[in-house]
């Protein structure tokens, strides 16, 4: 919470502020970010601090790590505690073009957009447990997603088909199995707490009842 040794560095004005369970990030005007607090949990930035010194358009924080948008083509920045997202270097080619961010406690997804295209792919990274991993194929279905919503230790994601997949930790939303024909289609919205998805179903059509 002592942000003394920043203070000569929040010179513009903020335009935001991001946060983990023990650090805070800045994002200023000029698109700079400037962190503080406990450094395991991001509050020190120095081995990404040449990347984030320009260009930034948004930070987005975890329980325990960070993530900074760039603008255009340039990837996005990670750091810190490195087994909860803040290292994304296992898909520092996948890192580009960020459209939105979400997360649960130790993971993020991010939405990519694809450049010349109207297409989305979807990102993951940080606690294998947590959802920070995809498979290759969970990458192809997850295309032009609609939604993700999160629990503490899973995601979901809202198809333009109604569908909804899920993954990340079972025993926080991610197992589907005994739900699987009520949301492959038709869901129109998600919805989520710490430990379970809810999923909204269209609606039946109202009875039509003889004149």
């Amino acid at each position: 919470g002592d942000s003394s040794s920043v203070i000569g560095q929040l010179g513009p004005p903020v335009s935001t502020i991001a946060a983990t369970s023990g650090a805070f990030a800045a994002l200023l005007l000029d698109g700079r970010v400037v962190t503080w607090g406990d450094p395991a949990l991001g509050g020190d930035s120095m081995t990404v601090g040449d990347s984030i010194s320009t260009s930034v358009v948004s930070i987005h924080g975890n329980p325990r790590a960070f993530v900074a948008i760039r603008f255009g083509n340039l990837p996005a920045v990670t750091w810190g505690d490195n087994s909860a997202g803040g290292d994304s270097s296992s898909v520092a080619f996948l890192m580009r073009n960020g459209v939105k961010v979400y997360s649960n406690e130790r993971a993020f997804a991010m939405i990519r957009s694809i450049p010349r295209s109207t297409t989305t792919i979807v990102t993951a990274w940080g606690d294998p447990l947590f959802g920070g991993v995809l498979s290759s194929l969970l990458r192809e279905i997850l295309s032009n997603v609609v939604k993700i919503e999160s629990t503490a230790s899973a995601f979901a994601a809202l198809l333009p088909t109604g569908r909804v997949i899920a993954w990340g930790d079972l025993d926080t939303g991610a197992n589907t199995t005994t739900v699987a024909s009520l949301i492959s289609n038709g869901i129109i919205d998600l919805y989520s707490n710490d430990y379970a998805f809810a999923a909204l179903d269209t609606p039946d059509p109202p009875t039509q009842h003889p004149t």
